[in-house]
């Protein structure tokens, strides 16, 4: 019963007979030899019909058992017994068989049969046997094929994948296809801008060559302007250097401007007297004007400034103005408040550094070598050695009063001692056109050191405003209106110079900046 549930298993057609192929699988799993394994096949199949039914397999799988569990081998035909009920009608073409008959032929005739029947079997074996390794190929030929099938749906999904894939792929290509014209558009702009931004270079490399050069020469001229610059600072230290010796020689000046004063207060005392000699009086002076033409009379007012203000210090109205050295400070030099101080403008810039007065001694003169007083002028290194009064009373007039009617109306204060000599040769002074030591009213200068103005005074004393007109004075009266009028005078002639300093304070910033912003580039 179990090898008919086999067999039932084993019919997959249900035709009632299993083929070699159906039942190689398990006629191999018991671990027989193919040949015997052939020899079983061909004892159970009695019909030779290359099929076994249900009978002759029961038969086979129990010659298998016995040689698995037993060791029997099978025999090498099957005897009577052993023949399938369905098959003991029909003869078996077998050795046992041909013995049966063996009364009706000759023993001969038995033995052709036998040998032809034994080869027939060795020949069938051998088919069987070719049969076997056939099938045995072409299940491993169909196993192959399986699994190249197996393989073909395996890469035919790959190959769907691939084909999806590539659609992706296409899609990204259009899309790159896209973006590459898009890329071009902008590549032309970008080689347009390119060409643009080269001619742009071009055109500032040609600009920057252009600037070049004009920086080249601007720190040529910045070049020149620092090597002038330098030559005026070394002239403006020997113009200090002069002024230095000339503070000397003024002290002395003002000694003898202060012998003068004594000398003019007490000719007040004789004022009665010299209404008589009011016309001589002025040939006098002019004379005297004459013989300071050469006599550095640019300085010689500044003197007499100076010789103000020390009578004014006497009186009591400017004390604070002279305590010091008047060129100690030059914010202070003319400033008529002691508590007002003024920042000194040449802080940064010393404006007398170099000397633009450098091979002219300004003192070579002597402007008191002669004597305007004297009847016969006569050269003296005295100038205060004879009495201008002695022989005769040169401001005898008609009236007392005549000296002081005629108002002078220039500033006997505003003579530059410090006015640059014409006869030196011609410079760029950058301190020129904003001198605070210069004078708006000086038209002319001498060929003297000091030139040859009137060291007393503004003027020239052609006419009746000469040397120490104190006409006014009549007008103020007492003392102290004659005070009051010098204090205004001498404030009148301050501001005017604050005005000069503030102006030459700005200048000098401004030329700072230039000089400041013309080295910047160089650095």
């Amino acid at each position: 019963m179990r090898f008919d549930e086999i067999f039932l298993k084993t019919d997959l057609d249900l035709d009632g007979y299993v083929s070699g192929q159906e039942v190689k699988e398990i006629f191999m799993h018991s671990g027989l030899t193919q040949n015997l394994l052939a020899h079983i096949w061909a004892l159970a199949d009695t019909r030779q019909t290359g099929k076994l039914s249900k009978d002759q397999f029961a038969l086979a799988m129990y010659f298998i058992q016995q040689k698995v569990s037993k060791g029997i081998d099978p025999p090498q035909v099957l005897s009577p017994d052993m023949v399938p009920p369905s098959e003991r009608g029909t003869p078996i073409p077998d050795g046992s068989s041909s013995l049966g008959s063996g009364e009706f032929t000759g023993v001969k005739e038995l033995d052709d049969i036998s040998q032809e029947i034994a080869q027939l079997q060795r020949e069938k074996y051998s088919l069987e046997q070719d049969i076997r390794e056939k099938e045995e190929a072409i299940r491993q030929k169909s196993n192959e094929v399986q699994e190249l099938q197996n393989d073909l749906d395996r890469e035919t999904s790959s190959l769907q994948e691939l084909e999806a894939q590539k659609q992706d792929a296409q899609d990204r290509l259009d899309e790159m296809d896209q973006q590459k014209a898009k890329l071009r558009d902008m590549l032309s702009d970008v080689r347009q801008k390119c060409q643009d931004e080269t001619q742009m270079i071009s055109s500032l490399k040609t600009q920057i060559q252009s600037q070049e050069s004009d920086l080249k020469s601007q720190e040529d001229d910045l070049n020149r302007a620092k090597s002038e610059l330098n030559r005026l600072q070394q002239e403006e230290t020997q113009l200090e250097q002069s002024i230095q010796a000339g503070k000397v020689q003024l002290e002395t000046i003002i000694k003898s401007l202060k012998s003068t004063q004594d000398e003019i207060n007490q000719a007040r005392s004789k004022l009665s007297e010299l209404h008589e000699s009011h016309q001589e009086a002025h040939r006098t002076l002019e004379q005297y004007d004459e013989a300071l033409d050469g006599a550095h009379g640019a300085s010689l007012t500044n003197l007499a400034d100076l010789s103000e203000g020390v009578s004014l210090t006497e009186r009591g109205g400017f004390g604070a103005m002279v305590k010091d050295d008047p060129f100690k400070n030059k914010a202070l030099l003319f400033s008529n408040n002691a508590q007002e101080l003024h920042p000194d403008p040449f802080q940064a810039e010393d404006p007398f550094k170099s000397d633009p007065f450098k091979g002219a001694d300004p003192f070579k003169g002597d402007p008191f070598q002669n004597d305007p007083f004297a009847e016969q002028q006569t050269a003296s290194a005295d100038p205060f050695g004879g009495d201008p009064f002695k022989e005769s009373d040169p401001f005898r007039g008609s009236a007392p009063d005549d000296f002081f009617k005629k108002q002078t109306k220039n500033d006997p204060f505003t003579s530059d001692p410090f006015t640059k000599n014409p006869s030196l040769p011609s410079k760029l002074d950058p301190f020129e056109s904003s001198d605070p030591f210069s004078s708006s009213s000086v038209s002319s200068k001498g060929s003297g050191p000091f030139g040859t103005l009137d060291p007393f005074g503004s003027g020239s004393f052609s006419s009746a405003e000469g040397f120490a007109d104190f006409s006014q004075m009549s007008k103020f009266g007492n003392e102290e209106q004659q005070m009051a009028w010098a204090k205004r005078e001498s404030e009148k002639a301050e501001q005017e110079r604050l005005a000069r300093l503030r102006r030459q304070e700005q200048e000098d910033l401004e030329l700072a900046i230039a000089l400041s912003k013309a080295d910047m580039p160089a650095a």
